[in-house]
């Protein structure tokens, strides 16, 4: 017997009062119980008297469970409790089953700690009155002098500062207190110098031992307190506990006077936006008034996002030479994929036994070439790889530069203690000659990228070396100038998570270095390889693998990349360097390559944003938009199978999204969505935003949903009215394929004659009253799939034109309602191939779909 519950038991729930708090659980039967079995299942809970009880859970009707196998068949028993009348404040609850037969009850929970817990809260207080506003987070009370207010939108944000001490680079803690009304909380919490993870609570803080860069906490109003510590005027903060769960301002003050430590406060009723307030506010103390969200990207940073790239890293760790880039890059033309950037990582610099840095120049004897022979050596045998980077530390190398080689000739070095150990590194009088010269000579040898480590190297100096651990405002300051002067935006920030890496992310101007880039590299052919590049391909961020060479999953790698059309008057071998036989893929290595990459970062759904999935039974929830099209990903981080249920509001902004056409002919059935399931290749119809989904997804694997608001149209056969409902998933064989559609319509047959990009017309169909167009213009080829519903006529034929061009690969799934257009790689690369003298002034070249729904 297969039990679910939903709230899973370990989580929390925040539950307003005046909702319903709905609890289901599932069961799956053994073989050796039949149906007539009665089965008996009752919610034990505190939540409806003021002593634990029993409620009887009623059985319903089973419905669609996405993931469920054809030999499985759950029952289903739900309950719906109303909190109008129950007073504010925590509660628990647990499920026990018994069936005919047995002579005790079978618990969910083995004992109290196993629990789901439930806080009912109360109506949420007005923001509006904004009266003692630090009186509404915190129980003491704090100077109002040290306080800066600033109202950010909706959301109310507010500075709190206080003197500290010159200390020697100690350590100061200023308490506080407890934060008032927190039910639950999340937080980034520093796991090392370099990697920070989150970390989730409930009741009070508990961050004793590790420094926490950012909380997140939902009060019993419901509102949410957004709270970020400062690096500023010489001082790092961060943020940690007392034992009761006190606020502690966690202090180091490098400077050799007094100065201030703060951290910044923010209070709203949307966790996303009172973050983001609180970020922008941080800009504005620092003086940064201009900064914006930089939507204006340079056509060389775009290229660099949009190009699938390769890390050498995990793949060769140590030392690599010239032979070894050359092996990875064979290794991907040989499958037919073409890698758009390449990063050459650790392992090529001349360095001494101590791992310091001791020469500009690659390793001799693995780079016969040097890097400009190299580098025109790869450019001539893969023209499609635009750019190429080499690694380096932010100090040059991990422990610094060798105090006998030939840089420390030209560049003053200092002793430092730096995690027990001496290293030497270039003092800052110094710093901007020494990155001036190294970006100066790897420009000279054709490098046009840099990915720079262990920023978070300062950090680690030891307490009391306050001189040396300011030199890090000096190091950042010469990256950044130097970086953009020689590398454009082309540089990648890594083992970044550093109060001060991240404070200097914060005040940035609109260069790379303000948005750096973690690592975010993984292996197609690993065990969790999938698991990982799906998570990459909606995350709005870029997708780059460290393969080692002839060890690939190509059907992995196909799933993320896309051919694009391009000029016939573009040398086909500028494309397609290689004779080899590319059967094997699914991919054209005569068009142009990219990812389809979302247009703005993933963020957890908010039922995920308070949980660990590496602890409870619900799915991790992470969502994204591609136009008016919503992604929602569902990952089970544990070891068994999960039931879970969503619905369409764990995509943040939906209904801002997909409610604003109000075309009379064509429109959108307002709160109707068309969903598309990656993995399960199945289709779902939800009436309105909230209608719930019941999925299943197997352990450690991961679930895509493409969210697509439906189009309907109305149309004549003979002399009887018929509706077209339709909603394009875009590229279903892609893991973030609605990237690919950039419009969508149904149009005239007088439209659809003059739209194709040459002059071949379609000949009328006899009969003109029962056809009905629609257009989709996409960025790239592959298989395109629709929900496809005549509602009350009957489907009679649809033809799909690439173009102009009629397609054979054209099937109508009548039980799923699924359109599917395979396109093979002689269609891309006939329709992709333009004429440049016809369309010299299109910016974009757009793959251009047609369909023609014919209806009895």
């Amino acid at each position: 017997m297969k039990i679910f519950v939903q709230p899973s038991l370990l989580s929390t729930s925040f539950v307003p009062r005046q909702n319903p708090l709905t609890i289901i659980v599932w069961i799956l039967e053994d073989d050796n119980y039949a149906r007539p079995n009665k089965l008996c299942v009752q919610l034990w809970t505190n939540l409806i008297a003021q002593t634990w009880s029993s409620i009887d859970i009623d059985e319903e009707l089973q419905n669609k469970i996405i993931g469920c196998g054809l030999s499985e068949s759950y029952r289903v028993f739900k309950i719906v409790i109303s909190t109008t009348d129950i007073e504010e404040g925590w509660y628990e609850f647990t499920v026990r089953i018994k069936r005919e037969g047995w002579n005790d009850w079978r618990w969910m929970s083995t004992d109290e700690g196993q629990n789901a817990k439930v806080f009912i809260s109360k109506t949420a207080d007005d923001l509006n009155q904004r009266k003692d506003l630090n009186h509404s987070v915190f129980y003491e009370k704090i100077d109002e002098k040290k306080i800066r207010y600033s109202l950010q939108g909706n959301v109310d944000c507010w500075c709190i500062s206080s003197s500290v001490k010159s200390n020697s680079g100690l350590p100061i803690r200023i308490n506080f207190g407890g934060i008032r009304n927190l039910v639950q909380y999340v937080m980034l919490q520093r796991l090392s110098a370099w990697w920070m993870i989150p970390v989730t609570g409930i009741s009070k803080l508990d961050i004793k031992h590790k420094d926490v860069l950012y909380i997140l906490i939902q009060q019993s109003s419901g509102h949410y307190i957004s709270l970020v510590p400062m690096a500023s005027d010489g001082c790092i903060c961060s943020f940690r506990s007392d034992e009761n769960g006190g606020l502690i301002l966690f202090v180091i003050n490098d400077n050799e006077r007094d100065s201030h430590a703060r951290f910044v406060v923010g209070r709203g009723n949307d966790p996303y936006i009172t973050t983001k307030a609180c970020m922008k506010y941080i800009n504005e103390i620092n003086g940064n008034y201009d900064v914006e969200e930089n939507n204006d990207i340079e056509t060389e940073e775009h290229f660099d996002y949009d190009q699938i790239g390769y890390c050498t890293y995990n793949a060769f760790y140590g030392k690599i030479g010239q032979q070894h880039i050359f092996d990875a890059l064979n290794s991907f033309e040989a499958i037919g994929v073409h890698i758009g950037y390449f990063l050459l990582d650790d392992g090529w610099q001349q360095v001494n036994g101590n791992r310091q840095l001791q020469k500009f120049e690659p390793i001799p004897e693995l780079y016969p070439d040097g890097f400009k022979g190299m580098i025109n050596n790869i450019k001539v045998k893969f023209p499609y790889l635009k750019y190429f980077g080499v690694w380096h530390t932010l100090w040059g190398y991990w422990n610094g530069v060798d105090p006998k080689s030939e840089l420390s000739d030209t560049y003053r070095i200092e002793r430092v203690k730096h995690s027990n150990e001496i290293i030497h590194i270039i003092i800052p009088q110094d710093i901007q000659k020494f990155y001036n010269d190294f970006y100066s000579y790897l420009k000279s040898q054709g490098i046009s990228m840099v990915k720079v480590d262990s920023q978070g190297s300062f950090d680690m100096i030891d307490y009391g070396q306050s001189k040396h651990r300011r030199w890090w405002r000096k190091y950042h300051d010469a990256l950044k100038t130097n970086s953009k002067e020689y590398f454009g935006n082309r540089a990648i920030y890594c083992m970044a998570h550093s109060p001060n890496v991240i404070q200097q992310v914060l005040s940035g101007s609109d260069d790379m270095p303000s948005r750096p880039l973690f690592r975010d590299m993984f292996q197609s052919h690993h065990r969790f390889g999938e698991y990982h590049a799906a998570a990459r391909s909606i995350s709005g961020g870029p997708v780059y693998i460290t393969d080692i060479p002839n060890e690939h999953k190509l059907e992995v790698l196909e799933k993320c990349i896309v051919n694009t059309p391009t000029f016939k008057t573009t040398s086909t071998s500028s494309l397609d360097s290689s004779n080899k036989d590319s059967s094997s893929t699914k991919l054209s290595t005569k068009l142009p390559q990219r990812i389809l990459r979302s247009e703005g970062p993933a963020l957890s759904s908010l039922s995920s944003l308070f949980r660990d999935p590496t602890k409870i039974n619900n799915l991790l929830k992470i969502c994204n938009w591609n136009n008016k099209i919503g992604v929602l990903g569902l990952w089970n981080c544990r070891t068994h199978k999960l039931l879970d249920i969503f619905d369409l509001t764990e995509v943040y902004g939906i209904n801002n999204r997909t409610n604003n056409c109000n075309n009379q002919e064509h429109k959108d059935l307002i709160g109707e969505y068309a969903l598309y399931f990656f993995k399960n290749k199945q289709t779902h119809v939800v009436n309105s935003a909230k209608e719930p989904v019941s999925i299943i997804v197997n352990a450690e694997e991961f679930e895509i949903v493409t969210i697509s608001p439906i189009h309907y149209s109305i149309g004549k056969s003979y002399d009887r009215n018929f509706t077209v409902m339709i909603a394009p998933f875009g590229l279903i064989d892609k893991y973030n394929g609605s990237k690919a559609v950039i419009s969508s319509e149904f149009i005239s047959e007088s439209v659809r004659q003059t739209n194709s990009y040459n002059d071949t017309r379609v000949d009328p169909a006899e009969n003109r009253l029962g056809r009905i167009f629609y257009k989709v213009q996409l960025v790239g080829y592959g298989e395109f799939g629709f929900y496809l519903d005549p509602v009350d006529g009957k489907l009679s034929d649809t033809k799909a034109y690439l173009g102009s061009k009629l397609l054979k690969n054209v099937k109508y799934d009548v039980d799923k309602k699924l359109l599917s257009i395979c396109l093979e790689k002689e269609d891309m690369e006939s329709d992709g191939q333009r004429n440049e003298t016809k369309l010299l002034n299109q910016e974009t070249l757009r793959v251009e779909l047609f369909l023609e729904i014919t209806i009895e």
